[in-house]
């Protein structure tokens, strides 16, 4: 299906471009419990094989369960309390409601669908400008977790699509949204509540969390995603979050939690027990990737600079990452401070040059606004919203592999990243390897 329109009260229209009869999903439901429990009946297969997938990553399978438990205690206390509250609508409630009717909907236990909601994979790049046309920008979706979408990206290897666009009719309300198998609702990802004209997006941190301080959090960040999700308003979103931290509840994880409408940007970071509205950068861009703005957090990010010098040796891999995501910060704030036309963004996210990086596999690929594990991104601009499938396609079309014997790809070549932590390396440790 491509650039297919649905219908909407809101001033932001929506296309769709690549995505393919199945990948979309139509909800009509009385109660936002039987939308969810659609969700997870459509979503049954593929949520199983990634419970499956996950049962051999849980390694502390017992501690995994145990942590579960934990949070579904806390989220029964939770939706009980008044804690999330506000105009007659209890927001923590609503997100148990449909945490439950997911649950029933895939065929899981409510312990098993707890455990993928704390699941959190890397990845995601998000810039939107506030000028005179109003705002534009885009979101890239990776999951760095999906190796199998590397290797159909890279290699051109089969690839079952797992990931669905959502059209959910709830009453008088309609939201679209981008879907992980495993997740029980929106927010996680991008999305747009069509009758607020509010469109979302997140990009998660890398939070040094050790796996026994689980029982010490009360919620987790994929339900405070989805809970804002709900909120469809920005003041709200700030009360809601604020009577988080008021009453002192804990996040594992932690996201950047992004709202945007045709003439308005807010941001909000969150996680442990740290919840902050953060101001667009000058009042008029947002433009992030992985790394917080809040010190808070910084201090908690596995990729913080201390760690270079900290007792804890670091590899050259997690040193390349580092490097990675301040090159895209940088570059993400570099290209805010440039957009002044919304029709350059897709001549942006085509461009060809771009450092190179080296990945868990060994592989050198290219580092573009768009990367291998890219499962969907979308741009705004002049009130159009256009979600894709995949990443955009550049003059070879899914050109991501490095291979240094093409002279074209040396030529293109501006900064190694790899090398950059291979020199860094040898300096802060002083060995040559």
């Amino acid at each position: 299906m491509k650039n297919s329109t649905i219908k909407q009260t809101s001033p932001i229209r929506i296309t769709y471009d690549r995505f393919s009869p199945e990948d979309i999903v139509r909800i009509r439901a009385s109660s936002h419990t039987e939308a969810a429990y659609v969700l997870g009946k459509t979503m049954r297969l593929f949520t199983a094989q990634i419970v499956r997938k996950y049962e051999k990553k849980w390694r502390h399978k017992r501690s995994a369960l145990d942590a579960a438990k934990h949070f579904l205690t806390r989220l029964d206390t939770l939706s009980q309390s008044r804690i999330g509250a506000m105009g007659g609508v209890h927001y923590v409630k609503r997100y148990r409601d449909i945490f439950d009717g997911y649950a029933r909907g895939a065929g899981i236990t409510r312990e098993a669908c707890m455990m993928l909601q704390m699941e959190i994979s890397g990845g995601c790049q998000t810039l939107f400008v506030k000028n005179t046309d109003g705002v534009s920008g885009f979101h890239i979706e990776e999951n760095a977790a999906d190796m199998d979408l590397f290797s159909h990206l890279v290699d051109k290897k089969p690839y079952v699509y797992p990931y669905r666009l959502i059209e959910a009719d709830i009453q008088e309300e309609r939201k679209v949204f981008f879907s992980y198998p495993g997740l029980c609702w929106g927010g996680s990802t991008f999305g747009l509540d069509v009758g607020s004209g509010i469109f979302n997006a997140v990009d998660a941190f890398d939070l040094d969390i050790p796996w026994s301080e689980k029982k010490t959090r009360d919620v987790t960040a994929n339900a405070v995603a989805s809970i804002l999700f709900e909120v469809t308003d920005m003041q709200k979103a700030a009360t809601v979050l604020s009577s988080f931290k008021k009453n002192a509840v804990a996040v594992y994880g932690g996201y950047a939690y992004h709202m945007v409408t045709a003439d308005n940007l807010a941001s909000f970071e969150y996680g442990a027990t740290v919840f902050r509205r953060v101001p667009p950068y000058r009042q008029t861009y947002i433009a992030q990737c992985n790394i917080p703005r809040t010190s808070a957090l910084v201090r908690l990010c596995v990729h913080k600079d201390a760690g270079f010098y900290s007792k804890k040796k670091k590899t050259r891999k997690q040193i390349m990452y580092t490097l990675s995501l301040k090159q895209r910060w940088k570059r993400l704030k570099n290209v805010a401070m440039q957009l002044e036309d919304p029709d350059q963004i897709d001549e942006i996210l085509a461009g060809t040059n771009a450092p190179v990086e080296r990945t868990s596999s060994g592989r050198f690929v290219f580092d573009r606004y768009t990367s291998p594990w890219t499962a969907s991104y979308v741009t705004f601009a002049r009130n159009v919203l256009h979600m894709h499938k995949y990443g955009p396609l550049h003059e070879n079309g899914y050109s991501y592999i490095y291979h240094r014997e093409n002279p074209a790809h040396r030529k293109l070549v501006n900064n190694n990243t790899w090398k950059k932590a291979v020199r860094k390396w040898r300096r802060v440790y002083g060995k040559r390897s």
